[in-house]
């Protein structure tokens, strides 16, 4: 796996979720395609707090590699008096 997002922070000022975009690994192997799988997308929405992203790629023999990194989305609380 080439290219693994480093982590991400993003604040949100009133949501609950912020979409959060980011380019995806890339996965090559010598001898085989290899699929790429992630349980988030670039684009998918994500809650306050710290989400991890686990990015595997695997062939066809059963070899794999994974690559992973946080989302974080800090809440910002508005004060007015």
């Amino acid at each position: 796996i080439s290219d693994c997002p480093s982590d991400i922070t993003e604040n949100s000022d009133s949501l609950t979720t912020v979409n959060i975009t980011w380019t995806p690994p890339t996965a090559t192997d010598n001898s085989q395609a290899v699929t790429l799988t992630s349980d988030y997308s670039p684009g998918d929405s994500f809650p306050i707090g710290t989400t991890l992203v686990i990015y595997t790629a695997a062939d066809a023999s059963g070899n794999s590699e994974t690559c992973s990194f946080n989302i974080t989305v800090v809440g910002k609380c508005k004060v007015t008096f």
